[in-house]
Parts: structure tokens; sequence; C-alpha cells
């Protein structure tokens, strides 16, 4: 199993009221630290796509969860 597929068994399996924000913090400072072990130039390379290519945007986009709903959603984010 990948790293990756067994990141997604603990965010799906972790225990908390807002499960899905606890692990984005948790992941981006996962990622702030790994970049921040890369060499300078490799470092800035990944920022780069980050920021300026919008790498990470279009990862997100992968997720059915990301998609619009052509359905309008109430205030508590479930179809209304």
């Amino acid at each position: 199993m990948s790293l990756t597929r067994k990141l997604l068994d603990v965010v799906q399996a972790h225990e908390s009221v807002t499960p899905y924000e606890d692990f984005a913090d948790a992941a981006f400072s996962v990622l702030a630290l790994a970049l921040s072990t890369l060499p300078p130039h490799e470092r800035e390379a990944r920022l780069v796509d980050v920021e300026d290519l919008g790498v990470l945007r279009q990862a997100v986009r992968k997720f059915p969860s990301a998609r619009s709903s052509p359905y309008p959603r109430a205030g508590n984010g479930h179809a209304a």
C-alpha cells in the first residue's frame, strides 16, 4: 500500500469534530517540513510548481469532494 493511500485511510478513520480540517493543517505542516529539507534549488523549483503553476490546486481537483455540485448547498454544506 502506498504512503498516499495509508495517509488517506488515516484521514477517513480519524475521529474528530473537524477531521478534514485537522488533517489539512497537519498535511500543510508535513509539506512545509518536507520542502524545507530539500536542497535550495530543488525547494525553489517545487515552490514554483505549487505557487505559480498551480500543481497543488490541480491535485485538489482530482478528488470528487472538491468538484462543485450542480445542486444548491445549505449553510451546513449539505445539499439543500
